[in-house]
């Protein structure tokens, strides 16, 4: 029993060398090049297995990231995470680790961890120095464009939204005039996919204002001690002013005062010579270093004496007579602004500009001068003195002594004759219709001739009467009075009742006013009535400001005078009045009815009132009365000054009563012109291509229909040709004929109203279908796996392409201009063939196929790795001697690469490695390179060197024992079968089987080498098994590449050819 354990334990130790190799450790980097990032912003990772064995997993603060978050894009090998920042919550650290391919169970440990902050999105600002918006031509302004926060960032400038080529966080600008407009700028740093926006900032540039003297005073030409004010005004308060006389700065003094804001007005106190000259001034802007240019002068002249005045008297004759008009003209020959004092006998009578005229009386006898005076304090000497004699000439007048001049019949009449002044002086004639006193029969006269007296009046006393009056003590004789005429009636006169105004129907606040006239006679008193009432006033008017309608009815009059002997007339005609309560308000009316009048339309207004008459129209614009007075108001053609509030007013002419109707507002706008705009997306096509172009307006599209026109020729709906029912819609299926440029008018459906024609769309049609060039890179027939590929797509005419890519005809992908096979596969072997189309719907226009092209794909050749070491070798050698072999021998060169690196200078099929370049046993690789295609070969698998010689001498002595072990046994069994003595098969004991079936010895055999072989050594023989083959519990496999390590234990019994340890018993 013992036996079998200690042959099961050798198994074990030779076949079950279960080990685990040291797991890679992964390395993560960031690609990208900040850590604190901004929304918009991308975030590069990297996480570096140096195995193809190994699927990544990603991790943010512990949490798994999972490849459906769509914050984040994995690469195909999952090696490569970007983040795509969108808020702060994807701040966190971020690690990879590495998951067995071929052992699920098996990962690596955690990567370094990355801390990625994301922040919010930052402001930024823009600001400029000096503050103000608006400034002049010269000056110099700098914007400011800052991100408070983290670095990196460049920044572009923008005026009125327009790249100005300029970059940096300041831009200084000399001003012009070109340069006003809106600034702004933009922020953008590396990995950022949207700039940061600044607000803007508007910057207007103006000339410098020219400054303008003005005079505030009366005059530019003075006198001594005059006083003079000039003003210097720029239209803005933020300046201050210096002035100047002859081109020389001024600066205020006794006589020369300099006030007003900021020095704004030049004062000269009293002038002097020394003043004249010409004067300007200068602006200096208040905060800023900003000067104007000089003003234009303006003169001062300064006189050194002051001039004597003359008069003049218009009339020639002394004396003169009262009554008569006497005009006197004072004048001064030099400057200008003159008023002048008159006097009579050295007082002042009145001040005029020039001249005084005077109607003579007797007071106004006596000596004239006159005196000339400006402003203040000039004053001239007196004029020489006219002498002026006055006359008075009395003019009798005739006065009725009696009331009335037209009597009746019988009356008593009284007339008398009076000179004004000193009647007792003058002697008095009469006459009568030009007949003298003594031809009038019945008349009687004083002793003066003063009063004429009729004592009873009859028809014949009817007449013109005058008198003239001679001076006694002179023969001065004035002239015949005015006429007084005398009526003598023979009946009663009949009264007449007028209505002013003579409505019939008034309104509220319309004033009621009657007359009752007597055309005959006068001294008349009057009686009124109302509906045949007696009215309590006693004049000829009756007037009631604003009647109610208690005052309708009729009215009437009649007229009486005399006090001891009343007379009165018969009663007047009736007058009808109608008193209404409410106002009426006039209609008004408009043709067309609509808010929105376009240029050009006919607009007629029409106001009625058809309640009472005479009525006369206003009409108002926005409140302002328009020069219109009809009942119609017509706008001819439109125009956008024309809009406005309408409103109509009726007025009576004659009481003024008025009263408005309600407003209409018009609004007049243009003519809108409409836009063509194409439905499809380009504007190039090719035949049997379908084109969709729209005509419309931007608001109240459905008012109009509309009409097409080809390179100004109307457009008829025809086959190819097709107009929608308005017109808005021209569907073309093209063909060349269809070339041209294409625009639309619109016509309102209820106006007469038109547009403009749009501008103008362009078509082009070619003449045939275009064709496809496929292009491939590289142009070789035949490629390796893994090389790469790439087909090209091309439409050379127009735009808007869409491709469709074939294999064998088959279609393998559409969209993309190229089709590139990144790393080809044999599978990748036939004729690639595309198709270009564009459109959408049922509008789709493709072209014909390309060529095909026909690639072949073979198998890239592999390298491959010999140790030619042997088993024999290892105890008289050091080094381990590589050998790197291809499957095609011909004029290859070898790179070796070292633990993932290459091996530089080093480009031999031969690679030996010693302690000495290689203490830490890593892993080899090599591959072959050439001129030729293919041009390298694939990389062979890789080769680890962990301890391999000393493996081998373990392994090499473990086998000796166990040859050793196993022959002793051998011999043993076989001594003691010969040598013991057989029992009666009754008692014979159950025979034990010392050669163990292989099941046998995986259960129970024993490794008796168990305490001489250390965990350490299994681990690196297992390691070393998994680099160069397989070894498991259920089949050991020693690391023998090398044909001689394959041939060795052939010879043996004890093992298989693949290293296999066998049971004795098959």
């Amino acid at each position: 029993m013992w036996v079998s354990k200690v042959i099961f334990f050798i198994y074990l130790s030779t076949s079950c060398t279960a080990q685990e190799e040291a797991l890679p450790v992964p390395n993560m980097h960031l690609q990208s090049s900040w850590f604190e990032v901004f929304p918009d912003e991308l975030v590069k990772l990297r996480c570096n297995i140096n195995s193809k064995d190994w699927t990544i997993t990603w991790y943010k603060d512990e949490q798994e990231v999972q490849p459906s978050d769509s914050s984040v894009i994995l690469s195909e090998d999952s090696q490569s995470l970007t983040l795509n920042a969108v808020a702060q919550s994807q701040s966190g650290k971020y690690s990879c680790k590495g998951n067995s391919k071929t052992n699920a169970s098996v990962s690596t440990a955690r990567s370094n961890a990355l801390q990625i902050t994301v922040h919010d999105t930052p402001t930024l600002t823009l600001s400029k120095n000096p503050t103000p918006n608006s400034m002049y031509v010269g000056e110099t302004v700098i914007f400011t464009c800052d991100v408070p926060r983290l670095v990196g960032w460049t920044y572009k400038w923008y005026k009125d939204d327009a790249d100005i080529g300029r970059t940096g966080p300041t831009l200084t600008i000399v001003l012009e005039l070109s340069n006003g407009g809106n600034y702004s700028c933009k922020a953008l740093r590396e990995d950022r996919v949207v700039p940061l926006s600044s607000k803007k900032i508007t910057q207007a540039v103006n000339d410098i204002p020219v400054p303008e003297v003005k005079l505030r005073s009366s005059w530019t030409d003075v006198f001594k001690n005059e006083k003079v004010i000039l003003g210097c005004e720029t239209g803005s308060t933020d300046w201050r002013f210096l002035w100047f006389r002859n081109g020389q700065p001024l600066t205020g003094d006794d006589s020369l005062k300099i006030t007003g804001e900021e020095g704004s007005t030049l004062q000269i106190v009293s002038a002097s010579l020394s003043h004249m000259g010409p004067y300007t001034c200068k602006a200096q802007h208040k905060s800023r270093t900003v000067n104007s240019t000089l003003s234009q002068p303006l003169v001062i002249l300064v006189y050194e004496t002051t001039p004597k005045p003359k008069l003049t008297k218009e009339q020639q004759y002394n004396p003169m007579y009262v009554g008569e008009t006497v005009q006197f003209i004072c004048s001064v020959d030099v400057a200008s602004g003159w008023r002048f004092k008159f006097f009579k006998d050295e007082r002042e009578i009145t001040v005029s500009d020039s001249s005084i005229s005077i109607q003579l009386s007797l007071s106004d006898d006596g000596k004239y001068s006159c005196k000339g005076m400006r402003g203040e304090h000039t004053n001239t000497d007196s004029s020489d003195e006219i002498t002026v004699t006055v006359l008075e000439v009395p003019l009798p007048k005739v006065t009725p002594l009696t009331s009335w001049r037209d009597v009746f019949p019988t009356e008593t009449v009284e007339l008398g004759c009076e000179a004004s002044s000193a009647p007792q002086d003058w002697t008095y004639q009469w006459q009568k219709d030009d007949k003298m006193d003594h031809q009038i029969s019945s008349v009687s006269f004083d002793s003066d001739g003063a009063k004429l007296s009729i004592s009873s009046a009859s028809a014949s006393h009817q007449g013109n009467y005058r008198c003239k009056a001679t001076l006694k003590s002179r023969s001065i004789i004035t002239s015949f009075s005015a006429r007084h005429t005398l009526s003598v009636y023979d009946q009663k006169p009949q009264p007449t009742l007028v209505q002013d105004p003579d409505y019939s129907i008034l309104f509220p606040r319309e004033p009621m006013r009657f007359h009752c006239h007597i055309n005959v006679s006068s001294g008349w008193s009057f009686v009124w009535y109302q509906n045949n009432k007696e009215l309590q006033p006693r004049q000829g008017t009756y007037e009631v400001t604003s009647p109610d309608t208690t005052h309708s009815g009729s009215y009437t009059c009649k007229g009486k005078r005399g006090k001891t002997h009343s007379f009165s007339t018969p009663i007047s005609q009736v007058k009808q009045v109608e008193i209404r309560k409410d106002i009426p308000a006039p209609v008004l009316s408009q043709q067309p009815d609509v808010d929105k009048v376009y240029l050009g339309e006919l607009v007629m207004f029409k106001c009625n009132l058809n309640i009472s008459s005479d009525w006369e129209y206003h009409w108002l614009k926005n409140g302002q009365p328009l020069s219109v007075f009809s009942n119609a108001y017509t706008i001819g053609s439109a125009t956008h000054q024309q809009s406005g509030d309408y409103k109509c007013k009726a007025k009576r002419r004659k009481t003024l009563f008025e009263t408005e109707s309600l407003p209409k507002v018009i609004n007049i706008s243009d003519i809108p012109i409409p836009s063509v705009n194409n439905l499809t997306s380009w504007l190039d096509v090719f035949p049997t291509e379908t084109v969709k172009l729209h005509c419309g307006m931007q608001n109240g599209a459905s008012d109009w229909i509309y009409t097409w026109s080809k390179d100004g020729q109307p457009i008829k709906h025809e086959d190819n040709m097709k107009i929608d029912k308005n017109g808005s819609l021209l569907t073309i299926l093209s063909s060349v004929s269809h070339t041209g440029e294409y625009s639309c008018m619109a016509k309102h459906r209820k106006r007469p109203v038109s547009s403009t024609y749009s501008s103008g769309i362009r078509l082009e049609v070619y003449v045939a279908k275009p064709s496809v060039e496929l292009v491939q890179d590289p142009d070789f027939t035949i490629f390796y796996t893994e090389d790469p590929v790439t087909f090209s797509c091309g439409v050379n005419v127009s735009s808007g392409w869409e491709y469709l890519w074939f294999k064998d005809n088959h279609i393998i992908s559409q969209s993309a201009p190229s089709h590139t096979i990144a790393h080809a596969y044999t599978s990748h072997t036939g004729g690639y063939s595309c198709m270009a189309k564009r459109g959408k719907g049922g509008t789709v226009f493709q072209t014909d196929n390309s060529r095909s092209v026909k690639i072949e794909v073979k198998e890239r050749p592999s390298a491959s790795i010999e140790l030619l070491t042997g088993w024999s070798e290892v105890f008289s050698t050091d080094s381990l001697v590589l050998k790197c072999e291809t499957e095609d021998s011909h004029d290859w060169n070898f790179e070796w690469f070292k633990g993932g690196k290459k091996i530089e200078q080093l480009l031999s099929e031969m690679h030996t490695i010693t302690p000495q370049n290689d203490p830490d046993q890593s892993e080899y690789m090599c591959q072959g390179n050439r001129t030729g295609r293919p041009s390298y070969t694939k990389r062979s698998e890789p080769l680890k060197t962990n301890n391999l010689l000393l493996k081998r001498r373990v392994l090499l002595s473990i086998s000796g024992c166990l040859v050793f072990g196993l022959c002793a046994v051998f011999l043993g069994c076989i001594v003691l079968k010969v040598c013991h003595k057989p029992a009666v098969d009754q008692e014979k004991p159950e025979e034990v089987d010392l050669f163990l079936t292989r099941a046998e010895l995986s259960k129970h055999a024993p490794n008796p080498l168990i305490e001489y072989v250390t965990d350490e050594d299994l681990k690196e023989i297992a390691k070393d098994a998994d680099e160069k083959g397989t070894i498991s519990c259920e089949s050991t496999l020693l690391p023998i590449t090398s044909k001689e390590d394959e041939a060795t234990p052939s010879e043996s019994n004890i093992t298989t050819g693949n290293g296999e340890m066998v049971s004795f018993k098959q």
